[in-house]
């Protein structure tokens, strides 16, 4: 699972730009029906024995990131961000721009040439720029355009207890994958979304398309552990987050409670929380189309939206097995809503 992991984590997969991840989730796909729509979504479908009812798991597959706005005279990359990073943490790391993979770093002007107000306030992401060592926009033009992605250029890295690395936010795809080859009465539908980070466009459409009646998303959710934070609601390595509700969504109290139950029966390690500024993309699942009965299960994950994020292996782990129980439970954890 972790080497699995890693390789998500080091795709390099904009919003808008998940070509890669999507193909390297395709050659591991295996289901009765497999489709790409026309956002880029993918959905596996795999047939029901004996009933008509259609159940989706879903994960997205894209990051945050940047893309290139413009190149100064000097050969400087300006750029807009591409989700909701914090900018704060940016400054000075190393990023990849576009399919030849070009290397920079995030820059600004030097501590002893800025203003006292700049040093002593927020840099606003304008400010910013990207060197890749170009003489002139000439020189740049030779090796980026406008409108070519940008990632952070961190390698994944593993102890006995953690993953550190970027894009964990979308490590979810990893239990998914490993639990795709399940059946079950109703029509089981392995979606993995595109443009999440940038208002579930993805998770839109394929509420319109296959009108599911009951969803189950699985994501992240930011844990608040650190040094300085008060009063934390989300431990990393406490356990599978099953939160009551996020930013866009307010999850099936029903369904809720059976799926807290199945943990508890299974003395599977989870966590309760109200989620208050992230989303997941039940927030569009949930209401587009009709609406459909969502819940999600979250693995915690510390740093989120930065350069370097962090899982936790038991948290992982958990997270698959209370999916892997919801699945083989599914005909009836639906029945009874």
């Amino acid at each position: 699972m972790a080497s699995l992991i890693k390789k998500i984590s080091e795709i390099n997969a904009v919003s808008g730009c998940e070509e890669e991840m999507r193909s390297f989730i395709l050659e591991k796909l295996k289901a009765d029906k497999i489709t790409v729509d026309t956002i880029g979504n993918i959905i596996a479908m795999k047939k029901g024995t004996d009933r008509s009812g259609r159940i989706m798991v879903a994960t997205h597959m894209d990051e945050c990131g940047f893309i290139v706005s413009d190149i100064t005279d000097s050969g400087y990359l300006k750029f807009k961000l591409v989700g909701n990073i914090d900018i704060n943490t940016a400054i000075s790391k190393k990023v990849i721009i576009g399919n030849d993979s070009v290397k920079g770093v995030i820059g600004m002007k030097a501590i002893h040439l800025q203003t006292r107000d700049e040093r002593e306030n927020t840099v606003p992401a304008k400010k910013l720029f990207i060197d890749i060592g170009a003489k002139s926009k000439k020189n740049a033009l030779k090796r980026v355009k406008l409108g070519d992605y940008i990632t952070f250029d961190t390698k994944c890295a593993e102890n006995e207890d953690v993953i550190k690395g970027k894009a964990l936010s979308r490590c979810a795809i990893a239990p998914v994958l490993g639990r795709i080859q399940k059946v079950a009465g109703n029509e089981l539908y392995f979606v993995f979304t595109a443009q999440k980070e940038v208002g579930m466009r993805g998770a839109d459409i394929i509420a319109r398309r296959i009108k599911p009646n009951a969803v189950i998303t699985v994501g992240t959710a930011a844990a608040d552990d650190m040094f300085g934070t008060e009063d934390s609601t989300i431990t990393m390595g406490g356990g599978v987050v099953i939160p009551y509700m996020d930013k866009y969504a307010v999850y099936d109290r029903e369904l809720l409670d059976m799926t807290e139950d199945l943990a508890k029966r299974l003395k599977i390690p989870y966590q309760r929380a109200v989620i208050k500024n992230e989303f997941s993309d039940s927030g569009a699942l949930g209401y587009g189309a009709g609406g459909a009965r969502c819940v999600n299960i979250s693995i915690p994950c510390r740093y989120a939206k930065t350069p370097v994020e962090m899982v936790s292996k038991k948290d992982i782990i958990a997270t698959e097995l209370l999916l892997s129980a919801l699945i083989e439970n599914i005909d009836e954890w639906v029945e009874g809503v």
